[in-house]
């Protein structure tokens, strides 16, 4: 059985695809944190910040 794992560990497929989509599977459900809180660099809110500060300037 030992000597048989790493063989079905090719066959299988490499372990970083599995973790990668266990990892997608799990974050899936989580969502950004409620605003003023970490992240402080949460795009959506930056942007609206940006929009209430500069209006809708363009160059």
């Amino acid at each position: 059985m030992w000597q048989a794992a790493p063989l079905m560990g090719i066959m299988d497929g490499p372990t970083e695809v599995h973790q990668a989509s266990i990892a997608r599977r799990v974050l899936r459900s989580y969502r950004p944190s409620p605003s003023e809180l970490w992240p402080s660099e949460y795009l959506p809110d930056k942007r609206a910040a940006a929009k209430t500060k500069y209006g809708d300037f363009s160059a």
